[in-house]
């Protein structure tokens, strides 16, 4: 349940500890996020000429297939400390690619392969997944990363409640009002480590991605 009776978010947790970063005039990261993948590089564009974004890209020299850039706290955690994790990244714009059918988008805590939780574009502009591992991946209705909608802002997150094993990926933070589009129980397993958001090149050019704000919420009894 992500929502209370009168339609407010709700967190599992009485004491809510929260990091937020809003993209305005910055021109680096915060010291709570870092930078994630081989010679990644951030850029910045202030409120002054735009919104205020930041924008990650995948290294300039010797673009490569599955070269990675992404976002992430700059610390791990230990998740069964937690009755719930939530970290969401607002306004993702992907950017379009002619040279390829999709922008690679992911989202995941662990090591992607066998450990926590993933939802991902896996290929082409309409196959997106969600999975817990040690159970089947899920195909999930909504596209956040292929040329399609990558000129739409979409905001996207991820919340896990490790003590009842539920884990939600979210059009956005619930307390925005946003909901889930992918949702699992009984499968999670607790593990150390951090939630990333990121984006995978999936030909052998430059990828990137820009966002507007990002929050990392953790709760506990």
């Amino acid at each position: 349940m992500l929502f209370d009776h009168q339609g407010r978010a709700f967190h599992e947790g009485t004491t809510i500890k929260e990091l937020n970063f809003d993209v305005f005039t910055d021109t680096a990261l915060p010291s709570w996020l870092s930078i994630i993948g081989t010679d990644a590089v951030a850029s910045f564009s202030s409120a002054a000429t735009t919104r205020g974004f930041c924008t990650l890209a995948t290294k300039i020299a010797t673009p490569a297939i599955d070269d990675f850039a992404g976002i992430a706290p700059a610390f791990d955690f230990d998740t069964s400390m937690f009755t719930e994790i939530g970290f969401f990244v607002s306004c993702v714009v992907a950017d379009v690619d002619a040279t390829q059918t999709n922008s690679g988008t992911q989202i995941y805590i662990g090591n992607k392969t066998s450990t926590g939780a993933l939802a991902h574009n896996t290929g082409s502009s309409d196959q997106h997944q969600g999975r817990v591992f040690g159970s089947a991946a899920k195909t999930v209705r909504w596209g956040f990363g292929s040329t399609l909608n990558a000129p739409k802002r979409k905001n996207i997150g991820m919340v896990i409640r490790p003590r009842t094993q539920e884990v939600a990926f979210t059009s956005g933070d619930p307390k925005d009002g946003d909901a889930a589009f992918f949702y699992d129980i009984g499968n999670w397993t607790d593990l150390t480590a951090r939630p990333v958001l990121g984006i995978l090149a999936r030909t052998a050019a430059r990828r990137s991605f820009s966002f507007s704000k990002v929050t990392l919420r953790l709760a506990h009894y």
